[in-house]
């Protein structure tokens, strides 16, 4: 049976390479379930799993048990600092986050029947908790409450929605979006679609082009986002998505190949900065200049990374932004890599309602301007930022899917993420051959 790389991507480490790899530990996903029980740190005792406990515990309070910050997330302490002096009435006991880990350390604590009040887990991959029983429904508390409910982004909700309903809130997200320079537009007379599909994109390059200037810049250690969203998004429904997923349909399926030659097409075409088959080598540094400094339109960016860009433009020209394009012949099928941060109660909680007041004021107003000002990406409506875009940061979040074929092996992984769409340009099909492959030596073991 394959062991599933289960890639990371939580917005630091994405701009660290994160959504280079959108994978790979360290990047804001879950690692496998069968890793050792997480640790902590801390002044208490220890529980079940190992991990030591910080805790303030007088007698005679309702006792919650929550893990909910990573010490390296900008906002932790703050956060925590803003919940211990909004609930002086609980006596709350804090659990270090560990990523490797945290599945585990909650799979062991409800084996053991202690709970751990609220956790921090991703809502894209809940699914992984799906028949045991483990997370709380949440959907009747938020429908009980229109104010909670009403704060989020339009589809926010529906991230940490599986078939056993709603079991965690989100409370930020990551994903590619184009940032475009629209006063060169405006001054070309060339219209931008929202939503674009492959075709409306590659005619605004075309018209682009025609301009004088470079449609697109992208680095290279984001070049492959092309290609895993395409991959992503080329099939019939869900359920071929997921087959191709477990390795059960070739890299030489038809449509594969159909949406790997768009992408060889867009670099052809000389529509990426700075032209031709080298475009793919172009760095970082010279990516975000070209699109600062007015050569190339627009730029393939994360949404985390969106306000550090748009501070870098300030007045120099307008920004506007537009969901990643899409090659997908149906709306169900306009999903996209990425991620979100979120929250879920263990359902062995002896005092839910308790924990929904946490859960509650950790996805409110407040905490979410707190984030907002740290520079998270949070869904959020009523956050107020300096950047006019921010609200539109998080307005794909719904679309993130919880699984890539890159997760099917670490050889894939490292092809895909490192090496397409170079290999394809340079090799055409040969690449296709070597990625089926790998694709064929993982599932035989």
């Amino acid at each position: 049976m394959k062991k599933k790389i289960i890639s990371l991507l939580l917005c630091g480490a994405m701009l660290a390479g994160c959504l280079a790899g959108c994978g790979g530990t360290g990047n804001g996903q879950p690692g496998d379930a069968g890793e050792a029980a997480g640790t902590a740190e801390s002044t208490g005792g220890e529980t079940a799993d190992g991990a030591k406990e910080e805790s303030s515990s007088p007698a005679g309070k309702i006792e919650l048990t929550l893990m909910i910050t990573n010490e390296t997330d900008p906002w932790a302490e703050p956060v925590k600092e803003m919940v211990q002096a909004k609930f002086p009435d609980y006596s709350l006991t804090f659990k270090n986050w560990d990523e490797p880990t945290v599945e585990q350390t909650v799979k062991t604590a409800f084996a053991a029947n202690q709970a751990i009040d609220v956790v921090m887990y991703w809502p894209t991959y809940m699914k992984k908790f799906e028949g045991t029983g483990i997370p709380m429904e949440l959907t009747p508390y938020v429908e009980a409450d229109a104010e909670w409910r009403g704060g989020f982004t339009e589809g926010a909700l529906e991230v940490g929605t599986t078939n056993e309903g709603l079991l965690s809130i989100p409370n930020s997200t990551n994903y590619p979006v184009l940032q475009i320079n629209t006063d060169i537009l405006d001054e070309a007379g060339i219209e931008l679609k929202d939503n674009m599909s492959w075709e409306d994109f590659m005619e605004l390059c075309g018209k682009i082009k025609d301009y004088g200037k470079t449609p697109v810049a992208v680095q290279k250690d984001w070049a492959a986002w092309f290609v895993r969203n395409a991959f992503l998004q080329c099939w019939d429904n869900r359920e071929e998505l997921d087959r191709f997923i477990a390795g059960e349909i070739s890299f030489k399926d038809e449509r594969v190949v159909k949406a790997i030659d768009n992408i060889a097409n867009m670099y052809n075409s000389d529509y990426v900065y700075p032209g031709g088959k080298e475009a793919v080598m172009t760095s970082a540094d010279d990516a975000q200049a070209a699109f600062i400094n007015g050569d190339a339109v627009m730029f393939c960016n994360v949404v985390a990374n969106c306000q550090a860009v748009s501070a870098e433009v300030g007045d120099k020209f307008s920004i506007g932004v537009s969901s990643w394009p899409s090659m997908a012949a149906t709306e169900d099928m306009n999903v996209l890599l990425g991620s979100a941060g979120g929250f879920m109660i263990m359902s062995n909680t002896k005092h839910p309602d308790e924990a929904v007041e946490v859960l509650k004021y950790l996805t409110g107003k407040e905490v979410f301007q707190t984030m907002a000002d740290l520079g998270s990406i949070v869904p959020s409506t009523e956050v107020t930022s300096s950047d006019e875009n921010y609200q539109l940061y998080s307005r794909d979040s719904n679309k993130v899917y919880p699984d890539e074929v890159i997760n099917l092996s670490s050889e894939i992984f490292d092809n895909m993420v490192y090496n397409q769409p170079s290999n394809y340009l340079y090799n055409g099909e040969a690449a296709l051959d070597e990625l089926d492959a790998l694709r064929e030596a993982a599932i035989s073991q």
